[in-house]
């Protein structure tokens, strides 16, 4: 008898899917309730690295922002300094050129 006359026998509802489908469902239940331990702790584990993820990169933009603003401030104090110096050499420039002139 050939598996399609077997299910025919047996009504519309008896095929391979409906079966397979039961059987899964018959042992997930017994699975959920032994790996439900294992299941809350890795849900747990998971927030905990999410958690520790966001930290991380919360530290990692404060890092970032003390950088900028730390390469800003040496940027203005070299700039302060060029500005400094530029003024040296122009005041040397001007008393040079003063006393080329009086001699």
């Amino acid at each position: 008898m050939s598996s399609l006359a077997l299910a025919s026998n047996y009504g519309p509802d008896l095929t391979f899917a409906n079966v397979g489908s039961s059987l899964v469902q018959a042992l997930w239940k017994p699975f959920e309730k032994e790996f439900k331990d294992f299941g809350d702790e890795l849900r747990e584990r998971r927030k905990a690295v999410a958690a520790e993820i966001q930290l991380a990169s919360e530290v990692a933009a404060a890092k970032e922002r003390d950088s900028a603003l730390e390469y800003r401030k040496s940027g203005s104090v070299f700039r302060s300094e060029f500005k400094r110096a530029e003024k040296q050499l122009q005041e040397w420039r001007l008393w040079r050129e003063e006393r080329g002139q009086s001699q």
